[in-house]
């Protein structure tokens, strides 16, 4: 049986965009505060969009089925639908880089589970449930890759190959 001739694959006309579940059905939220690094856009659905002042508390809260987004105690706009924060300039990769997202669960379903801050590098899409907030990060491949070696593995005690075969394994 003669072996097949290899097949040429062209590499990807852009990066991988992975969507990353946040915060989750099962964790019952109605309330998710986030602040932004730099000026951000918050755009929704429904064509509408309102800019984002950097370094300010955002809370985006359910009630009776629908989003509001609230700036300390003052009530800023109603949002009904799903709605998309973005920072004006894509942030870089390096930790602490991104929006910051608090009281995210960590550890789910382990007996360490908690609740922590956590900086996400990409866009933030709030999908509002009947009774709940739906949390979703859209990352680049390379940007999640570099996340993902960090948290799962110390570059110190390491060794570089060990490293470079996660890396390599996280993309397969």
């Amino acid at each position: 049986v003669a072996e097949a001739a290899p097949s040429k694959v062209p590499p990807p006309l852009a990066e991988p965009q992975l969507r990353v579940g946040v915060i989750l059905e099962d964790d019952n939220r109605t309330k998710v505060s986030f602040c932004c690094p730099g000026a951000a856009r918050l755009a929704s659905r429904d064509g509408q969009t309102l800019p984002l002042e950097a370094e300010r508390t955002y809370t985006v809260e359910l009630r009776e089925g629908v989003c509001y987004l609230r700036d300390g105690t003052q009530e800023l706009v109603r949002l009904g639908y799903v709605f998309v924060v973005t920072l004006e300039q894509e942030a870089e990769i390096q930790p602490g880089s991104g929006i910051r997202v608090d009281d995210i669960v960590a550890g789910r379903g382990f007996h360490w589970q908690k609740e922590i801050s956590q900086t996400l590098p990409g866009s933030l899409e709030f999908i509002p449930m009947p009774d709940r907030i739906v949390l979703v990060n859209t990352i680049g491949l390379e940007f999640y890759t570099t996340c993902v070696l960090a948290s799962e593995m110390s570059g110190r005690d390491c060794p570089a190959e060990f490293a470079k075969a996660q890396a390599t394994a996280a993309r397969s």
